[in-house]
């Protein structure tokens, strides 16, 4: 099935001064739109914006043409994979699965990076295990969105080969919108590419704009 989500007319204030401001975009099923920007620039903010946990003086969302201000209590529509991770430290792998997804647990089973580690704590992984973990968990529901935040920080570049293969795959039930520093890796993932500056998005279409906005050297 095909899934349409429109963001408009994002204004939001904080109270150190900055502002995300006149943010519009649309993301569809088989999207994979990445966000870049340098720290600081209102990536993070975005996202937890259009997520709806974050509020904001104007925003227009909808989902397949109908309005939704706050996503992620519209069952089945997006799910977030924030910075900070989420998990309980003191439950197993297997244990978070097994809450996540009640039968089928292949996925996980025969996976090279996780089969292991099924009988460890969260508190037990290293930082790129559990980052890996955490996403092909968001990726694998069956929310029609997932906005995921720093997809592949801490990655060992093995675990990283096998992190863009599942957001990948997962573009083609999911449309996708991800913020990261590693811009050279998703370069040939993504299918639209956007910078975030001074609190607004700017169409990116090679990367010589990216190096003329500072982002790129």
């Amino acid at each position: 099935m095909h899934n349409t989500l429109e963001v408009n007319s994002i204004y939001k204030s904080v109270v150190s001064g900055f502002k995300l401001s006149d943010i519009s975009l649309i993301c569809e099923t088989g999207d994979i739109i990445g966000i870049f920007g340098r720290n600081g620039s209102g990536k993070s903010l975005l996202l937890k914006t259009i997520f709806g946990t974050t509020d904001a003086e104007n925003k227009f969302i909808k989902i397949n043409k109908k309005i939704a201000d706050k996503l992620y209590l519209v069952p089945k529509a997006v799910v977030h994979l924030p910075q900070q991770t989420f998990l309980p430290k003191h439950t197993t792998v297997h244990k978070i699965i097994s809450l996540y997804f009640h039968k089928d647990h292949s996925d996980f089973t025969k996976d090279p990076i996780l089969r292991n580690l099924l009988s460890l704590k969260v508190a037990e992984l290293s930082a790129g295990e559990l980052r890996y973990f955490e996403l092909k968990l968001i990726l694998l529901t069956e929310a029609k969105f997932a906005l995921l935040d720093e997809p592949l920080s801490q990655l060992s570049p093995l675990i990283k080969e096998q992190a863009l293969h599942l957001i990948k795959k997962a573009s083609l039930q999911k449309g996708i919108i991800l913020c990261d520093h590693d811009y050279f890796s998703l370069s040939t993932q993504i299918t639209h590419t956007l910078l975030m500056h001074a609190g607004s998005l700017k169409k990116i279409r090679c990367e010589t704009e990216l190096k003329f906005w500072n982002y790129l050297p």
